[in-house]
């Protein structure tokens, strides 16, 4: 029962590769090639988008580097260009070493430890990796990274670098008006500054390997519909099949084996006629599942994620009179692909929040947001209020995470002025 359960929550990667390999030393157990290749309907819309229960937000598969080099090996292969002595050397290699993904050095790193002890030679390593590609590696802040990238430019003097220096966390809060009075200029050249500096690249590590392992979602059902009518297919058609091997069933009824042969036979005739078993219990329960997730979520299906209604697996259980515990383990780790994208498909039980979904409530946040004058835009608090008129009962901190989550400055960044 435990080896059982244990097939039921694999997803179709893994439980391919689980029987793959029983397959390789259990004879009686016999792989098909896949019906077809991994072709869909919807395989442009989903191959690079999962959405995250936890967030609501999409999250980019990963895509294979075009780029083989680390940040750090191509510092160093610059490194290698160029005659060093020994000591400085050693430096800068310390401090590529304290990089952080970014490409950015803790601030501080050189007041202290063995940084402190020798600092005319560090602060020498430390201008020296500032001089290299990519523009604006080792520095300790946004600020200072951009400030380099416009130097390396020469527009040391520009007020694009200036607004870098002292100005920054103002312009990110879009005080236009009140970075022109303080620098006395015209608010179009802080506009035009504004431009310059989007243009410039905050990480100095993007587009270099970063040594992650790439992942690719494999779907275990999707769901298109044909003639209105939602179809769901399994991921058993793209997948290879196992089966009971008829050359070694034949083997093993012949009078030619030894009772020693004939143990063996019987032994792995069993562990495969369990493993499939246990595999189309498997695709039962889990098709059974996904067929009601699509009964009761068909507005999801047919309309997008602000369509989807509360849901839970106890329901779902109760529904189809098993165990909640079967639900989870026949969700677990499995996707469903449909046209809106890739999801989990715990994404598809959303919790109850008012009567509506945490989806729900950030495209009604949205909707106000578009909405209102962008002269004197709404505050979080302005914005719960309207929200609890309308009989959500949201607080002032939710509305602001929700804000955050689609990327929405507050009320002074959307300030039009």
């Amino acid at each position: 029962m435990y080896q059982s359960m244990s097939l039921l929550q694999m997803g179709a990667a893994e439980l391919d590769a689980y029987l793959n390999e029983l397959s390789m030393e259990n004879p009686m157990l016999e792989e098909t090639p896949p019906k077809s290749s991994i072709e869909t309907k919807y395989k442009n819309s989903y191959s690079s988008c999962v959405k995250n229960r936890s967030t609501g937000d999409s999250i980019e598969l990963p895509v294979p580097d075009k780029s083989k080099n680390s940040l750090c090996s191509f510092l160093e292969e610059q490194l290698c260009t160029m005659r060093l002595d020994e000591e400085l050397e050693a430096a800068v290699k310390f401090l590529v070493i304290n990089l952080d993904s970014r490409g950015y050095l803790p601030s501080g790193l050189l007041e202290s430890g063995v940084c402190k002890t020798k600092s005319a030679v560090f602060e020498k390593a430390m201008k020296l990796l500032r001089s290299i590609e990519p523009a604006g590696v080792g520095a300790s802040s946004l600020g200072e990274c951009l400030c380099i990238q416009l130097e390396r430019m020469g527009e040391k003097d520009s007020l694009a670098y200036i607004i870098c220096r002292d100005w920054l966390e103002h312009l990110g809060r879009n005080h236009i008006n009140h970075i022109a009075k303080a620098l006395g200029v015209s608010e179009a050249k802080v506009a035009r500054a504004r431009e310059r500096i989007k243009s410039l690249e905050p990480i100095p590590s993007n587009g270099y390997d970063d040594g992650g392992c790439t992942v690719w979602v494999v779907p275990d059902v999707e769901v298109a519909f044909e003639d209105g009518e939602p179809v769901i297919y399994s991921s058993e058609r793209y997948m290879p099949s196992y089966d009971i091997s008829p050359y070694y069933s034949r083997m093993a009824e012949s009078a030619d084996i030894s009772a020693e042969e004939r143990e063996y036979f019987r032994e792995k005739l069993g562990q495969a006629q369990w493993a499939v078993s246990c595999v189309n219990r498997r695709r039962d329960t889990l098709l059974k599942c996904v067929s009601l997730i699509v009964e009761e979520q068909r507005d999801f299906f047919e309309n997008g994620s602000s369509q989807l209604r509360p849901c839970s697996m106890a329901e779902l259980a109760g529904r189809l009179g098993i165990h909640p515990s079967t639900v989870s383990r026949a969700m677990k780790n499995k996707y469903i692909a449909c046209k809106w994208g890739l999801f989990p498909m715990s994404y598809l039980f959303a919790q109850e929040l008012c009567g509506d979904t945490p989806d729900y409530i950030s495209s009604l946040i949205k909707e106000i947001i578009a909405g209102e004058d962008r002269a004197s835009p709404l505050s979080d608090n302005e914005i719960s209020r309207i929200l609890s008129d309308q009989g959500y009962d949201i607080a002032r901190r939710t509305v602001a995470k929700y804000r955050d989550k689609m990327n929405i400055p507050s009320a002074t960044g959307r300030k039009k002025r």
